[in-house]
């Protein structure tokens, strides 16, 4: 009896560091669809809008100079693209129609209200690579039961936003100058150490 509920035990803590690790992926993939945090757009500029009314698309030609969070984009910085600056072409699709049966499409924005959707274009093109990679190194922390090395993480994102890739590697620093007192310095009966762990229970 003592045995199952220890297995028991166990398979409900991993199934909880599992979805805590998720829930930290997908919170880091949310906070990068924000511009600043997620990525900092140097320039941007449409080169041609070509619309194909007969066909119901445009072609688009833009220019897009774009760093990324190397913490809530690493596939990016992996492929060693961190920083994108070049041509990008592709296929615009209409808002809606006009109506009638000879309706054309309706484009709607105009070309600098279009930059949000060249912006994003280019910014979810590693989505799934980037959940997995933040999913994983969140499952390499619960592994090993140091939550504390979040402030890494965190620190690093608000560095980034703060100070662009310089600013980063400042708040990993002091993020995991953060971690290592919290683990290895205070006290584990000290309040704030009490108060920090109730906060991971």
């Amino acid at each position: 009896m003592s045995t199952s509920l220890n297995l028991r035990g166990k398979f409900l803590s991993v199934i909880k560091k599992t979805v805590f690790a998720l829930g930290i992926a997908f919170l880091f993939t949310f906070l990068g669809l924000y511009a600043g945090i997620g990525y900092q757009v140097n320039a941007i500029d449409e080169i041609y809008f070509f619309p194909h009314n007969n066909l119901g698309y445009a072609d688009v030609c833009f220019y897009c100079d774009i760093s990324f969070n190397p913490i809530i984009y690493p596939s990016y910085w992996l492929k060693g693209i961190g920083h994108i600056a070049g041509n990008f072409t592709i296929m615009y699709l209409p808002e809606s129609y006009y109506p009638g049966e000879f309706g054309g499409p309706i484009w709607g924005l105009s070309e600098r209200g279009r930059y949000e959707y060249y912006i994003m274009y280019v910014a979810t093109g590693a989505t799934y690579s980037d959940l997995l990679i933040i999913f994983l190194m969140g499952i390499s922390i619960e592994a090993i039961s140091k939550r504390s090395l979040y402030l890494t993480l965190f620190f690093g994102i608000v560095g980034f936003a703060t100070g662009g890739l310089t600013g980063t590697l400042i708040g990993i620093s002091l993020g995991l100058a953060a971690a290592v007192i919290i683990i290895f310095v205070l006290p584990k009966d000290n309040v704030l150490s009490r108060v920090w762990y109730s906060l991971w229970e």
